[in-house]
C-alpha cells in the first residue's frame, strides 16, 4: 500500500485525521452516500440516502428519557418532582422529540431517573453535552452517578458547599 493510500485510510470523510470508526456509519455506507448525495433531486436517490441515515441514527434524548422512565416505571410527576423542574418544562421536553434541554436540566432528569454513570453520560450525549474532566462541578456530579446518590437536594448541598452552581429550580 502506498503512502497516499495509507493516508486516505486514516482520514475521515471530512478530511480530519482519525484512528478508527468514530461514527455509527461505516465507510462502505459513506461510499453509498457519496453516490446518492450529489443526486438528491432524484426521489429514489433521496429515499436511499434517508434509509442509510435512518439505519444509523441513534435514539434522541427524548426517546431515551421515555425509555428509561418506562423501564423504571416512573411517571412524569415522579421525574419532574425529583428533578425539581417545572411540569410544563418536562411536558415540553417529552412532546418535542428534537428538543434539547439545557445541560443542567439533562443532569437533573438523569438524577431523577436514577441512571448509572454510563447511562447518564450517554443521555447527556444525546442532548449534545458531556461531562468534562476539567470541571470540578462535572467531576462532582459524575461522582454522584457513580456512587448511586440521586437525591438532588443532597447533590445541591454538596455543590453549594464546594462553591459550585447548583442544579434544578432550588438555585441559591
Amino acid at each position: 500500500m502506498s503512502d497516499k493510500e495509507k493516508e486516505k485510510q486514516s482520514v475521515s470523510p471530512a478530511g480530519v485525521g482519525y484512528d478508527g470508526p468514530r461514527y455509527s456509519i461505516q465507510c462502505n455506507e459513506v461510499s453509498e452516500l457519496d453516490k446518492v448525495i450529489p443526486d438528491l433531486s432524484d426521489d429514489e436517490a433521496l429515499q436511499r440516502a434517508l434509509r442509510i441515515v435512518r439505519r444509523h441514527k441513534k435514539k434522541t434524548f427524548v426517546e431515551m428519557v421515555a425509555e428509561y422512565a418506562e423501564e423504571k416505571a416512573l411517571r412524569a410527576k415522579d421525574i419532574y418532582t425529583a428533578a425539581q423542574i417545572d411540569r410544563k418544562l418536562l411536558s415540553k421536553i417529552l412532546k418535542d422529540p428534537e428538543y434539547s434541554p439545557a445541560k443542567d436540566t439533562c443532569i437533573a432528569i438523569a438524577l431523577a431517573l436514577k441512571l448509572s454513570h454510563d447511562e447518564a453520560a450517554e443521555l447527556l450525549s444525546r442532548a449534545g453535552y458531556s461531562f468534562s474532566d476539567s470541571s470540578m462541578r462535572d467531576v462532582l456530579i459524575e461522582y454522584f452517578f457513580a456512587s448511586g446518590q440521586y437525591d438532588l437536594s443532597f447533590v445541591n448541598d454538596v455543590l453549594f458547599t464546594m462553591h459550585q452552581p447548583v442544579l434544578g429550580s432550588s438555585r441559591f
